[in-house]
Protein backbone atom coordinates (compact mmCIF):
# COMPACT_ATOMS: atom_id res chain seq x y z
CA UNK A 1 0.00 0.00 0.00
CA UNK A 2 2.76 2.53 1.23
CA UNK A 3 5.19 2.11 -2.36
CA UNK A 4 1.73 1.91 -4.10
CA UNK A 5 1.20 5.06 -2.83
CA UNK A 6 4.63 6.36 -3.75
CA UNK A 7 4.25 5.76 -7.06
CA UNK A 8 1.53 7.61 -7.38
CA UNK A 9 2.51 10.51 -6.53
CA UNK A 10 5.37 10.46 -8.60
CA UNK A 11 2.93 9.80 -11.64
CA UNK A 12 0.95 12.64 -10.98
CA UNK A 13 4.35 14.60 -10.48
CA UNK A 14 5.52 13.67 -14.07
CA UNK A 15 2.16 13.92 -15.98
CA UNK A 16 2.26 17.22 -14.35
CA UNK A 17 5.47 18.03 -15.94
CA UNK A 18 4.73 16.83 -19.07
CA UNK A 19 1.48 18.91 -19.16
CA UNK A 20 3.80 21.86 -20.30
CA UNK A 21 5.60 20.52 -23.38
CA UNK A 22 4.09 18.95 -26.96
CA UNK A 23 6.13 16.01 -27.59
CA UNK A 24 6.57 13.27 -25.66
CA UNK A 25 10.67 12.62 -25.27
CA UNK A 26 11.61 16.08 -23.67
CA UNK A 27 9.15 15.70 -20.32
CA UNK A 28 10.29 12.16 -20.46
CA UNK A 29 13.77 13.23 -19.93
CA UNK A 30 13.02 15.75 -17.64
CA UNK A 31 10.98 12.88 -15.13
CA UNK A 32 13.44 10.56 -15.37
CA UNK A 33 16.30 13.00 -13.85
CA UNK A 34 13.79 14.31 -11.49
CA UNK A 35 13.56 10.48 -10.31
CA UNK A 36 17.29 10.29 -10.57
CA UNK A 37 17.91 13.73 -8.45
CA UNK A 38 15.33 12.18 -6.11
CA UNK A 39 16.67 8.47 -5.73
CA UNK A 40 19.98 10.17 -5.39
CA UNK A 41 18.87 12.05 -1.88
CA UNK A 42 17.36 8.99 -0.75
CA UNK A 43 20.61 7.32 -0.82
CA UNK A 44 22.26 10.47 0.49
CA UNK A 45 20.06 10.65 3.80
CA UNK A 46 19.29 6.98 4.45
CA UNK A 47 20.31 6.56 7.82
CA UNK A 48 21.14 10.00 8.83
CA UNK A 49 19.81 11.44 11.28
CA UNK A 50 17.73 14.45 9.06
CA UNK A 51 14.43 13.01 9.17
CA UNK A 52 12.47 16.00 7.90
CA UNK A 53 14.88 15.53 4.15
CA UNK A 54 13.70 11.93 4.50
CA UNK A 55 10.16 12.54 5.02
CA UNK A 56 9.80 15.07 2.38
CA UNK A 57 10.81 12.50 -0.09
CA UNK A 58 7.94 10.91 -2.02
CA UNK A 59 10.28 8.18 -3.06
CA UNK A 60 11.39 6.97 0.10
CA UNK A 61 7.73 5.43 0.11
CA UNK A 62 9.14 3.19 -3.01
CA UNK A 63 12.19 2.17 -1.07
CA UNK A 64 10.51 1.89 2.54
CA UNK A 65 13.08 -0.17 4.40
CA UNK A 66 14.61 3.06 6.10
CA UNK A 67 11.34 4.55 7.38
CA UNK A 68 10.05 1.37 8.87
CA UNK A 69 13.77 0.19 10.22
CA UNK A 70 13.92 2.63 13.02
CA UNK A 71 11.17 4.10 15.31
CA UNK A 72 11.85 7.94 14.62
CA UNK A 73 9.83 10.76 14.92
CA UNK A 74 9.07 14.13 13.65
CA UNK A 75 7.98 16.87 15.62
CA UNK A 76 5.32 19.01 13.85
CA UNK A 77 3.88 21.91 15.27
CA UNK A 78 4.74 20.33 18.94
CA UNK A 79 3.31 17.00 18.41
CA UNK A 80 5.46 13.91 17.83
CA UNK A 81 4.55 12.19 14.83
CA UNK A 82 6.12 8.78 13.66
CA UNK A 83 7.88 9.42 10.54
CA UNK A 84 6.18 6.65 8.06
CA UNK A 85 2.92 8.95 9.21
CA UNK A 86 4.39 12.27 8.06
CA UNK A 87 5.79 10.69 4.81
CA UNK A 88 2.76 8.96 4.00
CA UNK A 89 0.75 12.85 4.83
CA UNK A 90 3.12 14.69 3.06
CA UNK A 91 2.75 12.23 -0.22
CA UNK A 92 -0.95 13.11 -0.17
CA UNK A 93 -0.03 16.59 0.27
CA UNK A 94 2.34 16.51 -2.71
CA UNK A 95 -0.29 14.56 -4.73
CA UNK A 96 -3.00 16.94 -4.00
CA UNK A 97 -0.31 19.85 -4.93
CA UNK A 98 0.11 18.43 -8.08
CA UNK A 99 -3.42 17.25 -9.17
CA UNK A 100 -4.61 21.61 -8.46
CA UNK A 101 -1.22 22.42 -10.57
CA UNK A 102 -2.81 19.65 -13.45
CA UNK A 103 -6.23 21.13 -13.14
CA UNK A 104 -5.24 24.68 -12.89
CA UNK A 105 -2.71 24.89 -15.98
CA UNK A 106 -4.78 22.33 -17.83
CA UNK A 107 -7.38 25.28 -17.97
CA UNK A 108 -5.25 27.82 -18.65
CA UNK A 109 -3.39 25.87 -21.62
CA UNK A 110 -6.50 24.92 -23.06
CA UNK A 111 -7.85 28.19 -23.21
CA UNK A 112 -4.69 30.08 -24.41
CA UNK A 113 -4.95 27.70 -27.63
CA UNK A 114 -1.63 25.23 -26.91
CA UNK A 115 -3.04 22.22 -28.27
Amino acid sequence: MVKTLGILVLSIFFLFVSLFFKNALFPFVVSLFLTFGLIYFQEAYMGSERIMLKVMNPFSLVVHRELFSKTEFVNIIGFPILSYTAAICMAIVWGIISLFGILTFQKKILCAGWE
